[in-house]
């Protein structure tokens, strides 16, 4: 399932390697395929009445990599209803009961909001390292590359299955939404920003991050409460927008833990 619109319509993707594979939520799990020589060596590990097993040949035709690593998994997409990433977790200091969403913390909402990303490598990126900063939750644009992207997957290192998202047909109206429930908005703009150490990200905000070769839209920054700048040193004017995600949603963290 390669092809995006194969996808959809089955509403089904496709991870490889043993951690994507074995971090999967059983529910979730429409089949594993294994190589005879995997299935060999992990025989505790396989699934039985899940797991089929084929002919190394035939798995390098299913694989999509270069260096097949013997076993892949068809898994059922999800995406998340928006009123379950507006909903937070709760008073600071309590944690979520949300079992959907084991992620969530005793933090407030931190979202990513993410418009027109292109690369299916930093999009990944950029949900992996989301987890690992507490974000509770991405929205992304139309125009946003699909998540379930092969690369994507891989990039995201399992986190594909634990961070809540969804896709948004109007951004803009998203970003309103958001205000609506308490959320401050932070934009990742070059002009008339501050560093974004001084921003106070300790409440429910949210951080705006746009298309890595032209940034946000005039419009989205314009709907943030604030705006904020990584600084930084010699001639670079500005950072890979899985980066620039990374560097602010670790300063909420650190901001939060303080």
């Amino acid at each position: 399932m390669a092809k995006k619109k194969e996808r959809f319509s089955r509403g089904l993707f496709v991870v490889e390697g043993e951690k994507q594979v074995f971090e999967a939520p059983p529910d979730r799990v429409e089949g594993i395929f294994c190589t005879e020589s995997f299935a060999a060596a992990h025989p505790k590990a396989l699934i039985p009445g899940i797991t089929e097993t084929v002919s190394d040949r035939v798995f390098a035709k299913m694989s999509d990599t270069d260096t097949p690593q013997g076993i892949l998994a068809v898994i059922k997409m999800q995406e998340t209803c928006p009123d379950k990433i507006y909903a937070g977790s709760g008073r600071s200091g309590e944690e979520s009961d949300d079992k959907d969403h084991p992620q969530k913390n005793r933090y407030e909402n931190l979202i990513l909001f993410l418009e027109d990303i292109r690369d299916p490598g930093n999009l990944g990126t950029i949900i992996r390292s989301a987890e690992a900063a507490g974000v509770t939750g991405i929205i992304m644009s139309r125009d946003t590359v699909d998540v379930y992207n092969p690369k994507t997957v891989r990039s995201t290192m399992g986190s594909v299955y634990r961070v809540p998202f969804l896709y948004t047909d109007d951004l803009y109206a998203e970003l309103k939404k958001a205000k609506k429930n308490g959320i401050k908005l932070y934009a990742a703009y070059l002009q008339s920003s501050i560093p974004y150490y001084e921003a106070d990200l300790t409440g429910a905000c949210g951080i705006l991050i746009g298309n890595e070769a032209k940034g946000l839209t005039q419009h989205a920054a314009e709907l943030a409460d604030e705006r904020i700048i990584i600084p930084m040193s010699g001639s670079v004017e500005s950072l890979n927008a899985a980066i620039a995600a990374s560097v602010v949603s670790f300063e909420a963290k650190r901001q939060r833990e303080n």
